[in-house]
């Protein structure tokens, strides 16, 4: 019979071998945006495909300026490897 320690390792064994994770990296993740009220300023994030398969991207916006930035492209797929630049644009209310 097998005690029940051994056991649990060779379950936990057995679970972390198949798993796997799947991500996707942000290159330019802070950004200073100076502007005056009412000006849409546009930039971008740079999304990099760093696994070894297709990875769908899903962006959106929350918080307290989620009115007040559009992005260019919500939904995009990268192939392994790819990046992408995602444009927005973001507009002030006040200074």
């Amino acid at each position: 019979m097998v005690p029940k320690t051994l056991q649990f390792f060779l379950i936990l064994l057995i679970i972390s071998a198949s798993a796997s994770a799947i991500t996707a990296s942000i290159g330019n993740s802070r950004m200073i945006i100076r502007s005056t009220p009412n000006v849409e300023v546009e930039k971008y994030i740079l999304v990099k495909n760093v696994n070894n398969v297709s990875v769908t991207i899903e962006m959106l916006v929350t918080g307290d300026l989620k009115d007040n930035v559009k992005l260019k492209d919500n939904n995009f797929t990268l192939s392994p490897g790819e990046d992408k630049k995602a444009y927005f644009t973001i507009k002030a209310d006040e200074p």
